[in-house]
Order: structure tokens, then C-alpha cells, then sequence
């Protein structure tokens, strides 16, 4: 099954303004903005996650359809589910990982 160009184009949508905004958040302006493109770029990242997580929502459901098999799909996700997990922990440095990850040296 051919991927949906409609769908990674609003991904890439959503990633960009996100990435807009956290260029905000460590530049150091505040979150309302001395002008209102920065107000109107802060307010519109409200939408990005809930569109973020609805696109994935959506490749889950096309690629289970291609699939054919739930069994196959739940394996699928929960595999990489654990994989994106645990990329996170290991790549995730000793002051930003979860308690259970970090060393401790004496």
C-alpha cells in the first residue's frame, strides 16, 4: 500500500510549527510575545499534539488494514512501542533519564 502524501505533509506541517515554537521557548521569549506572530504561533501549537498523535492514530489503522491481521498489528506496535522506549532510555542522558537509569557514582 502507497503511503498517503496528504498525511506526511500535516506531520511535517505539525513538526515544523513545533519546532518553531521550542526555537521560541530557548531563545527566551516569553510565552504571549512582544508581537503577535509569536502569540499566534504559541497558540496555534496548542492543536499540534492532538493532530500529531490523531495522524499516528491513523498510519496505525492504515498499515493494520494492509496488515490484514490484528495479531500482526499488536505485535507490531508493541514492538516498536518497547523500541522507541527504549531508545529513550538509553540514549537519554543521566540528568534528563528516569531514576531507574541513572548510575550512581561514588
Amino acid at each position: 500500500m502507497p503511503r498517503l502524501t496528504s498525511i506526511d505533509v500535516a506531520r511535517g506541517a505539525v513538526m515544523v510549527l513545533m519546532a518553531i515554537d521550542h526555537v521560541r521557548v530557548y531563545s527566551g521569549q516569553p510565552a504571549g510575545g512582544p508581537t503577535a506572530a509569536i502569540f499566534f504561533t504559541r497558540w496555534v501549537t496548542h492543536f499540534c499534539a492532538p493532530v500529531f498523535v490523531f495522524l499516528a492514530g491513523t498510519g496505525a489503522f492504515l498499515h493494520g488494514r494492509a496488515l490484514g491481521d490484528m495479531g500482526r498489528l499488536s505485535r507490531f506496535l508493541i514492538t516498536r512501542g518497547l523500541m522507541v522506549r527504549w531508545n529513550n532510555a538509553c540514549a537519554a542522558s543521566q540528568k534528563q533519564a528516569p531514576g531507574w537509569i541513572r548510575r550512581t557514582r561514588r
